[in-house]
């Protein structure tokens, strides 16, 4: 069986789909009833498939506005014909998907529907919510993700839960290292600190939220010098964030560090004194489970796919509620063990591994190709 993989609208691996088929093209292997073959721009060649043995198919296209979404229009089975594919997966499914696939097509949706799908233009969500009802399989990463999709009327019999990994290489209990600084990138971080990873991109990441609430801390507990430190993509509502961080009296408490690359994330997480996410409407948060295979405590949004993800080792909050965050800031500070539990945490987290995702998206692929 011939399996071609789609590249296109992965960011280069810089997006959530991205990272998901970057982390993933790292565990799939060919074998004697599998052949795995990716395609897309030529720049990915050297992103998805430079540390294996899998074939690249480049495809060329004019630099113009929406030829790749034209493309899997009107181009996309002609190539797949001319690949002799059995069956194509789809990565990016949301952006980039054929209308009527002439071959099994697995979509893969890693993000909330309601978000990027309403962004759209009428015509693409038109193309956009064909093609998922055209897909064969849909696999997504969260419960939440698959209750989302019943807005575009999607069988949810033909959606598959699979929950993405993390890699436990890299992300693990460490000795906290001596001295009073941690060093990443540019930045030179004071311990002790909480950290949040989460692009600075709308209201609903509730980091002005989460800003206030870092503020009530800080003057309910003097004693405590801990530092606030924002991390992630600063995106469109990074003016809102730093007028709200201008407004604190710990304002200079409050590090903005923009983007990190990721194998710095380790680092970050074990060297702090906790992880908030505050995040309401997240399709997955697999920072969370990286922060608690670190060994740190964690505290998040109740809602999304939160609860989901996290378990019941986490500390939950309303993400609108400011006391309740700032209740939870405390908590952490002072380690309480009646409600931290990070071996708890640690054992949790290891339930989410990319070999094991990539064990249950072969066998979902091969349970299909029987029918």
């Amino acid at each position: 069986m011939k399996v071609g993989i789609d590249t296109f609208g992965c960011n280069h691996g810089n997006s959530e789909a991205g990272l998901y088929l970057l982390s993933l093209a790292k565990y799939l292997k060919n074998d004697e009833n599998v052949e795995f073959e990716f395609f897309g721009e030529e720049e990915d060649r050297y992103i998805f498939t430079h540390d294996n043995n899998f074939n690249f198919v480049p495809v060329y296209l004019p630099e113009k506005y929406n030829t790749p979404f034209w493309w899997h229009i009107v181009g996309f089975n002609t190539f797949c014909k001319i690949q002799k594919y059995d069956l194509v997966i789809i990565p990016a499914a949301t952006k980039f998907i054929p209308l009527i696939p002439i071959v099994p097509a697995v979509a893969i949706v890693t993000d909330v529907i309601s978000n990027s799908y309403k962004k759209e233009t009428f015509i693409k969500r038109i193309f956009i919510k064909a093609g998922l009802k055209g897909a064969k399989l849909v696999i997504v990463p969260s419960k939440f993700i698959k209750k989302n999709l019943k807005a575009l009327h999607i069988n949810q019999k033909k959606i598959e839960v699979i929950h993405s990994g993390i890699d436990h290489s890299i992300f693990y209990a460490r000795t906290e290292e001596s001295g009073s600084y941690v060093e990443v990138s540019t930045f030179s971080i004071q311990k002790p600190y909480f950290i949040c990873v989460s692009a600075i991109s709308s209201p609903e990441k509730h980091h002005c939220e989460l800003i206030q609430a870092y503020s009530h801390f800080r003057s309910a507990n003097p004693d405590f010098k801990h530092k606030l430190v924002l991390t992630g993509n600063e995106g469109e509502y990074i003016t809102e964030v730093q007028n709200a961080i201008a407004q604190s009296p710990f304002a200079s408490d409050i590090i903005i560090t923009g983007y990190i690359p990721h194998d710095e994330f380790p680092k970050l997480y074990s060297e702090s004194d906790g992880f908030i996410f505050p995040s309401e409407n997240e399709s997955v948060g697999m920072a969370i489970i990286e922060a608690m295979a670190t060994g740190i405590p964690v505290a998040c949004s109740k809602s999304g796919a939160l609860p989901e993800i996290a378990g019941e080792s986490a500390l939950f909050f309303d993400s609108q509620n400011i006391s309740e965050i700032a209740e939870k800031l405390e908590t952490i500070a002072k380690k309480n063990k009646k409600n931290i539990n990070t071996s708890a945490e640690i054992s949790w987290a290891k339930r989410f591994d990319w070999s094991k995702t990539s064990e249950e998206l072969l066998g979902a692929i091969k349970k299909l190709m029987k029918k």
